[in-house]
């Protein structure tokens, strides 16, 4: 969204911060959302492992 320049700042905290920090937060943003779906991929496995499933 940052790099689209959107009319409506919206919901996207990225776009509330000044022009040189937006890509990056939202880029840092991107990151924890993949780290926080690998952790629950491996909570997930780990339980059917533990289970037998």
């Amino acid at each position: 969204m940052s790099l689209l320049a959107p009319a409506n700042r919206s919901w996207f905290l990225a776009l509330y911060l000044p022009q040189g920090w937006q890509v990056p937060v939202a880029a840092g943003f991107i990151l924890l959302g993949s780290v926080c779906l690998y952790g629950v991929y491996r909570l997930i496995r780990a339980k059917h492992a533990a289970t037998g499933e």
